[in-house]
């Protein structure tokens, strides 16, 4: 019998777990350190070093770039999604003490299937067409073109 103490043939409920002053700390700790993660970057970007794939020196670069970040948003709203949806399913079916029966199980639901087998196809299409434009443009600008490359170097 889980969840529940049974004391002398009488059955009693066990109170559900409270959020503690730690457990609070630790959230509010995890908070603060993504936020800082998600503002250094920017910091980093904003930096002027020549040594740095931030800042592009030339059009191709500057439309590789365009193209990265593309990439990195769709990635980070993805990764919000999935995110987003797992904490709330965490919390939605939690196990609580007086719950027994599990969460009905979705296997074989096609409506479902097809939905998560078209949004990645869509995903997919959105980061594919502007590489497909990105690199049409790049080969259009060098076709013909004659580079002149130079080069900095130190000894370690």
């Amino acid at each position: 019998m889980t969840g529940r103490k049974r004391r002398s043939g009488i059955t009693a409920k066990a109170s559900p777990p409270r959020f503690s002053t730690r457990n609070r700390f630790i959230t509010l700790l995890l908070m603060a350190l993504v936020s800082v993660s998600l503002i250094l970057p920017g910091i980093a970007a904003a930096a002027d070093n020549p040594y740095s794939t931030l800042t592009p020196k030339s059009e191709d670069a500057n439309d590789i770039q365009l193209l990265y970040k593309i990439i990195f948003w769709i990635a980070l709203i993805v990764f919000i999604g999935v995110q987003a949806a797992i904490v709330i399913t965490v919390m939605k079916y939690r196990r609580r003490h007086d719950d027994e029966p599990r969460p009905a199980q979705i296997h074989g639901n096609q409506r479902l299937e097809v939905l998560w087998t078209i949004i990645p196809a869509i995903v997919l299409v959105a980061i594919f067409i502007p590489t497909v434009r990105t690199m049409f443009q790049i080969h259009d600008r060098t076709e013909d073109a004659e580079y002149t490359i130079q080069v900095y170097g130190k000894q370690w």
